[in-house]
C-alpha cells in the first residue's frame, strides 16, 4: 500500500484525542478523552479547515469511568448515525452514543474478560460486528454488537494502537506506535 500526506490540519485546541472515524463526504469525528473531550464532528473540506461542525459538532462522554483510563476508539454505524467508544479499562466497555445519549452495549469485563484492555474498535456494517483491538494482549477480537467473540487474530509487533478494516473485508490494517527510550511510556 503506497500512501502520502495529502494536507495536514491544525487542530491545536484538541485537548486529547484518541481516535478519528469517517463520516461522510468531508467529515471526520474525532473521539476526545472525557472529562473536557466527547466526540467532535469535524468538517475537514478545504473550506472547513478542520473546525468543528456547528450545530451537530460535539457530543459529550458522560458516562461512569475511572479516571485514569477513558475513551480509546472509536467507530461509527453510518446507517443509524450512532458511534460506538471503547473505554480502556477499569471497566472495559463498549458504549453506544447518540446525540440523545448513552448507552452501555457490552460489559467488556465479562465478555473480553480474554484481553487486558480496549484500545481501538471498528463497526463492519454489512455484517453489524465489531473488530476490537487489545494493545496489552496483542490481539483483535471479532465480536457481535451483544459482545460474543466468534473469532480472535493474535497480532505481531508491540504497542498496536488503532485498526481498521478495509471495505473488501480481507484486508486488516493495525497501527502501532513507536516508542523511544526502552518503552518506558514515551511517545
Amino acid at each position: 500500500m503506497d500512501g502520502g500526506l495529502r494536507r495536514q490540519l491544525n487542530l491545536w485546541w484538541l485537548s486529547d484525542p484518541e481516535d478519528v472515524v469517517y463520516v461522510s463526504s468531508d467529515r471526520v469525528a474525532v473521539l476526545e478523552e472525557p472529562p473536557w473531550g466527547g466526540i467532535r464532528v469535524l468538517d475537514v473540506s478545504q473550506s472547513g479547515g478542520g473546525k468543528q461542525v456547528v450545530g451537530e459538532g460535539f457530543v459529550s462522554l458522560t458516562y461512569p469511568r475511572t479516571a485514569a483510563f477513558g475513551a480509546e476508539g472509536l467507530a461509527h454505524d453510518p446507517g443509524t448515525g450512532t458511534y460506538y467508544v471503547a473505554q480502556e479499562k477499569h471497566p472495559k466497555s463498549i458504549i453506544a452514543v447518540r446525540e440523545d445519549g448513552w448507552q452501555l452495549l457490552i460489559d467488556g469485563d465479562v465478555a473480553f474478560n480474554s484481553v487486558g484492555d480496549l484500545a481501538a474498535i471498528n463497526y463492519i456494517p454489512g455484517l453489524k460486528q465489531f473488530l476490537v483491538l487489545s494493545q496489552e494482549s496483542s490481539r483483535v477480537l471479532k465480536t457481535t454488537l451483544d459482545g460474543q467473540v466468534l473469532q480472535y487474530l493474535d497480532v505481531e509487533g508491540p504497542y498496536a494502537e488503532g485498526l481498521h478494516m478495509m471495505s473488501d473485508g480481507l484486508t486488516l490494517i493495525v497501527v502501532g506506535e513507536v516508542r523511544r527510550g526502552g518503552g518506558g511510556g514515551e511517545k
